[in-house]
């Protein structure tokens, strides 16, 4: 019996290395829409910034069926797998499952900017000699904060026609809806790992999902900024706006005084603990 569950582990790491070199060809992948018809495709559609990567690298590597990521989903997206994936769809009576991560918004927002910081800088990351205050000035000036807060309006209720501020978020973290075209499970992006391998293993039918982490800000060469940046803090305003949002009172409801405590602009917070 021992030596069974040694063999177990070296034929399962095998069989995910097979499945990790299918998933590299789109093709392939796309492939199994029609090869694999009895197997729901999964979408892992989302904002962006919230370890989605993760979840999708993972789940190709141990989904039989058809696995994508995205931010978008419509019959001109840029991406061709996208496209052939909504025809696919809206096609007769195909049904989907949808996989979309939630994080509180300021956060998510800083992360996102610096992940684009070109974009919204003008010059690439190493050619930058921008102090921390000047790129937070930068980022509460030129970012799209309402990204996060309108996203499951524009890609989630109009495509899927469910409204997830219609249905009360648990306490635990996530939440699985169901109508006659998809399965949607809405999570939040800081949840543990093991939980989210539980509760995505429980939703897509995979007993023993391991989630891979990867794509880490902490790996990048901006890094030492971006944690600048966050221990400053945020304009009172801004943050005022961004978590009275219907958006983040819906998933971060209790977690609100929390999140104004880390994110004020910490000489607001002293001279306010000062009094």
């Amino acid at each position: 019996m021992s030596t069974l569950l040694p063999l177990k582990k070296v034929y399962r790491k095998f069989l995910r290395k097979v499945k990790k070199f299918r998933s590299r060809n789109v093709e392939t992948n796309l492939d199994r829409l029609r090869t694999r018809p009895d197997i729901e495709p999964v979408y892992v559609l989302q904002m962006g910034k919230v370890a989605s990567l993760s979840v999708s690298s993972s789940l190709r590597e141990q989904y039989e069926g058809t696995v994508l990521h995205g931010h978008s989903f419509s019959a001109d997206d840029s991406r061709g797998d996208v496209k052939t994936l909504f025809r696919h769809f809206n096609n007769g009576e195909n049904r989907m499952k949808v996989i979309s991560l939630v994080r509180e918004p300021i956060g998510r927002n800083i992360s996102a900017f610096f992940q684009n910081f070109s974009k919204y800088v003008g010059k690439d990351f190493s050619a930058s000699s921008y102090t921390a205050s000047e790129l937070r000035d930068i980022f509460v000036e030129k970012y799209d904060h309402r990204e996060p807060l309108d996203w499951f309006d524009k890609w989630i209720l109009s495509n899927f026609d469910i409204d997830v501020f219609n249905y009360e978020f648990p306490k635990e973290g996530y939440l699985t809806l169901n109508n006659e075209k998809i399965s949607l499970l809405v999570m939040k992006y800081d949840l543990s790992d093991a939980i989210k391998q539980r509760v995505i293993g429980d939703f897509v039918g995979l007993r023993d999902f391991e989630l891979i982490n990867n794509n880490i800000s902490s790996k990048k060469d901006y890094s030492e900024m971006y944690v600048q940046v966050k221990k400053m803090g945020m304009p009172p305003s801004y943050v005022e706006k961004m978590l009275q949002d219907r958006y983040t009172r819906h998933f971060y409801l209790e977690e609100l005084d929390h999140l104004k405590k880390i994110w004020t602009e910490k000489e607001v917070v002293n001279a306010k603990e000062e009094k």
